[in-house]
């Protein structure tokens, strides 16, 4: 017999034993104490439950290793040795269905113990089993007078039959149950596996895989009338390069851990943030416009340099971003490229702000939205910012 080693099925078998025993004993006992049919069945079943009930009390109770231990070798042992014997000359010897619950009870019990401890029981399951046997046969009279039910014999079968069905139900319902739980907990155990699959081990942004199919996944939506706008926001630290020759690289990742948090901090829950190179952030805006992104990298911007980024950096952390948003025609790679070239311009114009740009035009707050505009309408940035933006540079 395969020994059970997990705590967690020994409970719950231990469970499913004391859930379907205690309404059992009781529906059994409730009857002969209104038939009044023995006297030697009352006593029995009025102890039987009063064991069964101080046994999940106990349970219920104490949650102790130890001690559920020491509770299942006390309930099999009674329950073999005490109860199930006499339940066999109480229930009607042979004839009845006693013998099959002796067995399948005593070996079942047996499951709840280890070792040298659950070798022991089922040696003295089937030991107690022979004896009784023996008895029975030696001294049949002992059944009859034990199970005189008198008039009452026809009612025995369908209690035995509720019994039955109780028994059964409960088990069935406890391995639903169970079955439920497993179910969950293995979805939720893939989800996280599914995520922790494409998270960053370092910050927990998303990697570059993740950022590709969210990119894919807008684009797809936008076509198929399910999204009217996105934009992608491109972050990068300035002069990070320097923080980690001079301060250590145990200081640049705490200031990239501590940038990441910024980020969720500045944007919504199902913005997605992905870490795209050593220091550099992309974050995609569903529903999102370019005056927005803006906005946001705005926010992100100032709440970087307004403060240390990292304890281990003394010296004031800044960040530079490029910002694009979605144009029809263009693919995940493309809007990248973009913004990428609006961070390449922010560096070069001294670092510590944030581009964005339709074509070659540099936009700022009060002109970009009649840019996204102009450029949706005609396909070409306007011609005087093209000028703006060429005496900046």
């Amino acid at each position: 017999m395969k020994r059970i080693r997990s705590s967690q099925l020994k409970a719950g078998l231990y469970y499913l034993f004391l859930r379907t025993l205690l309404p059992g004993s009781l529906i059994l006992l409730v009857p002969k104490l209104i038939l009044r049919f023995s006297v030697y069945h009352v006593v029995w079943y009025a102890a039987f439950f009063v064991f069964l009930l101080a046994m999940y009390l106990l349970f219920q109770r104490d949650t102790h290793f130890r001690s559920r231990e020491i509770q299942y070798a006390v309930f099999s042992l009674v329950l073999s040795l005490v109860f199930l014997p006499s339940a066999f000359f109480v229930a009607g010897g042979v004839r009845s269905g006693a013998p099959l619950l002796y067995i399948f009870g005593s070996f079942a019990a047996a499951l709840l113990l280890d070792g040298v401890l659950m070798v022991t029981g089922l040696v003295l399951n089937a030991a107690s089993f022979a004896a009784v046997l023996a008895v029975s046969y030696r001294h049949p009279d002992w059944v009859l007078y034990f199970s005189d039910i008198g008039n009452y014999a026809y009612l025995f079968i369908p209690m035995n039959a509720i019994l039955l069905a109780i028994l059964i139900g409960e088990s069935l319902r406890m391995i639903y149950r169970n079955y439920r739980e497993n179910q969950k907990m293995l979805e939720e155990l893939m989800v996280q596996l599914n995520d922790a699959a494409v998270r960053d081990p370092l910050t927990g942004a998303y990697d570059r895989g993740f950022l590709m199919d969210s990119l894919n996944t807008c684009i797809a939506e936008i076509r198929d009338g399910d999204l009217n706008t996105f934009s992608l926001i491109l972050l990068d630290l300035d002069h990070f390069k320097a923080i980690n020759d001079r301060y250590g690289h145990l200081a640049g990742d705490d200031c990239i851990r501590n940038l990441t948090a910024i980020l969720r901090h500045n944007l919504r829950g199902d913005d997605v943030i992905a870490r795209y190179g050593g220091e550099e952030f992309i974050c995609v805006l569903r529903g999102a416009d370019e005056v927005t992104a803006y906005r946001r990298a705005e926010q992100i911007r100032e709440a970087v340099a307004g403060a240390p980024l990292s304890p281990m950096v003394p010296e004031p952390v800044t960040v530079s971003g490029g910002i694009t948003g979605y144009r029809e025609g263009r693919s995940a790679l493309d809007y990248i490229a973009d913004a990428d070239r609006n961070l390449y311009t922010a560096k070069r114009r001294g670092r510590n702000r944030i581009v964005a740009k339709l074509g070659r035009a540099a936009l700022r707050i009060p002109e970009l939205r009649d840019a996204v505009q102009s450029v949706s309408e005609t396909g070409e940035p306007p011609h005087n910012r093209r000028a703006t933006d060429k005496k900046e540079d």
